[in-house]
């Protein structure tokens, strides 16, 4: 899975500082059942369908993260990631669904089967990171872009105004895809490269979901 990176599960420490709470915020992880799911197809004819991520989807993202190539998984975490703990699957999968949003895409044809992941946690009360994954083998199919745009129409409905992530420096595709959002601004530290983009004019197209509709291939994160 290609990726822009977020709040990588390494230190429960971590976790909890960004999981920040705001009055008047109440939503607990069942209430992710709420939300829809939309169908879309991609470049190829492949079919996928894109839904909030629940703590039953442990046992399909560990699979998930087996998959993966060491390339993928050392651009997700920004780190080497020999395996996920039950701490860190319980991290990804059991999210609130308002400052810490979750969806995934699974392949329609094998339901069980999981090939991209979007999330975005609230750092502040209007600023998110966001990181996407995509399975090595469905990408350039459109899977990242279509999560993108399903990520960032929940990002706006939860009040987020902008993105703040950290992306590997020589990840054109996650700068490019990025871009799609919106006004991009970055600044290299080192290896990595820190961005901002702005969600106030989302030029991301699809978001609320589309059955059907065919995706165009984009550059995945």
């Amino acid at each position: 899975m290609t990726t822009i990176r977020t709040s990588a599960p390494r230190r429960r420490r971590v976790a909890a500082r960004r999981l920040i709470r705001f009055p008047g915020r109440a939503r607990s992880h069942e209430s992710a059942g709420d939300l829809s799911e939309q169908r879309y197809t991609l470049r190829d004819g492949r079919r996928i369908r894109v839904r909030p991520i629940n703590p039953a989807d442990a046992e399909a993202m560990k699979a998930a993260f087996e998959r993966l190539g060491e390339d993928s998984r050392y651009q997700r975490f920004l780190s080497p990631m020999g395996r996920l703990t039950d701490e860190q699957i319980g991290y990804l999968t059991r999210v609130d669904q308002r400052d810490h949003v979750a969806l995934i895409a699974v392949d329609e044809a094998h339901p069980d089967s999981i090939v991209g992941v979007a999330r975005f946690v609230r750092l502040e009360e209007r600023v998110a990171e966001p990181a996407i994954t995509v399975a090595d083998e469905w990408q350039r199919l459109g899977v990242g872009t279509t999560l993108l745009a399903a990520l960032t129409a929940r990002a706006r409905d939860e009040g987020i105004q902008s993105y703040r992530a950290l992306v590997l420096a020589g990840n054109d595709d996650a700068l490019r895809l990025l871009r799609t959002v919106g006004d991009l601004r970055q600044r290299t530290a080192g290896a990595e490269v820190q961005v901002e983009v702005s969600l106030e004019q989302a030029l991301v197209s699809g978001g609320g979901g589309s059955t059907g509709g065919r995706r165009r291939s984009g550059a995945t994160m």
